[in-house]
């Protein structure tokens, strides 16, 4: 299992090139993909408020 960051995802969100992410790199690996409160927190607080 890989705990994700929230650099990680922001990066994800940001480029036009998804290609480009590391994210999209995990993604096509057979590891589990998971993140944490404060991530999904910072994430959700971030989209809300944008």
């Amino acid at each position: 299992m890989i705990l994700l960051d929230t650099s990680i995802l922001i990066d994800y969100f940001r480029k036009k090139n998804k290609e480009k992410t590391i994210l999209y790199h995990l993604f096509s690996e057979e590891e589990d993909l998971a993140i944490s409160v404060i991530p999904k927190y910072e994430l959700m607080f971030g989209i809300n408020h944008q």
